[in-house]
């Protein structure tokens, strides 16, 4: 509206790693996962696999025995897919913009209590039930949603571990959605309800057994554009119209009022 007063604001970039770095640190710090050893606890190494994360393992001389063999249990976080995802999301129709936050302003409303308690009670601090109430409203521009895929892959040596790591996911929320924040963006993650074995090595004469079972866990969010590519990368927030008037024909053109009650029956509100 022509009448709104916008002010702008610079908001954090979110970005897909902004997103796989929520999911790696609420894996690896929030949900605590620990296997006990001969009654002491082990945390759970996470590693984030990529080409480059593949290197690093080869070179990270603790998580392999002698015989270059990885030592379990190991837990590797891969993203899978990202798409887009605008039909679950608040957009505001002709644009990518949608409201994530409303206050109402109190020094704003009290001006116009204050004007309303002097109009009808000829006083400025009289408590009534005012109507006129000022709402800041904030817009997010340039805003796309999308929902991430990412594999889970567990693999333990021992069925106890694999039952310890799996509660941990579990029990992460008595519901399937899981609030992920990081940056100070919040994204939401859906964890499975079911979880199964994939592989469970049952020859005994094996080099290497080992229990291992993956799972898919999607992460919806927003993806906010760069700073310095687009101008347009803000938060944008607007104050509602609480009063309109509307001027009589008469006003417009100078006329003098010529009834009681002078130029104050010449606005209509």
């Amino acid at each position: 509206m022509a009448n709104e007063r916008v002010s702008e604001q610079v908001f954090v970039e979110s970005s897909i790693e902004t997103m796989d770095t929520a999911l790696f640190n609420f894996i690896k710090n929030d949900l605590r996962l620990y296997t006990v050893r001969s009654g002491e606890q082990e945390k759970v190494p996470i590693l984030w696999s990529s080409a480059e994360r593949a290197y690093q393992i080869k070179k990270t001389k603790e998580l392999r025995d002698d015989s270059e063999t990885l030592i379990y249990p190991l837990l590797t976080v891969y993203r899978e897919s990202i798409e887009r995802d605008n039909e679950g999301f608040p957009f505001t129709p002709g644009s990518n913009n949608f409201p994530i936050a409303r206050r109402i302003l109190p020094v704003e409303t009290q001006k116009f209590a204050n004007a309303a308690a002097r109009k009808k009670f000829g006083v400025s601090n009289r408590v009534f039930d005012n109507k006129k109430v000022v709402y800041e409203t904030l817009f997010s521009n340039n805003v796309i949603s999308v929902m991430a895929s990412y594999g889970i892959t567990v693999k333990t040596s021992y069925l106890t571990d694999m039952n310890q790591i799996l509660n941990g996911f579990i029990t992460a929320n008595n519901y399937r959605g899981v609030k992920l924040e990081n940056e100070g963006h919040t994204y939401y993650a859906t964890i499975p309800d079911q979880f199964s074995f994939d592989k469970v090595s049952e020859n005994l004469d094996a080099d290497e057994r080992f229990f291992e079972t993956s799972f898919v866990i999607e992460v919806r969010g927003a993806l906010f554009p760069r700073i310095e590519n687009l101008d347009d990368a803000v938060i944008k927030s607007s104050q509602n119209a609480v009063n309109i008037k509307f001027n009589k024909e008469r006003t417009i053109v100078g006329a003098t009022p010529q009834i009681r009650g002078g130029a104050k029956s010449f606005v209509e509100e």
